[in-house]
C-alpha cells in the first residue's frame, strides 16, 4: 500500500475494538502503511476528508481498509 492510496473504511471487529467504528464507510488517503516486523501490513495512518474526534489522520486496522 502506498502513500497517497485513496481508501475506503470498511466495518470490522478491529474497528469496533478500537472504537472506529463511527469512521465506516468514509473514504480517505493514506498517509503511512503500518508493518509488522515480518513486514505483513498491520493497518495504515489514514487522512480522513475532515476531522473526526478532533483530528483528521487515523490509524485503521488492515482488514478494515478497502482500495479503490
Amino acid at each position: 500500500m502506498k502513500i497517497g492510496t485513496r481508501i475506503k473504511i470498511l466495518p470490522s471487529n478491529e474497528l469496533d475494538n478500537i472504537g472506529l467504528m463511527p469512521l465506516a464507510g468514509i473514504t480517505g488517503i493514506v498517509m503511512q502503511a503500518v508493518h509488522n516486523r515480518e513486514g505483513k501490513l498491520t493497518g495504515a495512518w489514514v487522512r480522513l476528508p475532515g476531522k473526526w474526534q478532533g483530528e483528521r489522520e487515523w490509524f485503521i486496522p488492515e482488514v478494515s481498509l478497502s482500495m479503490f
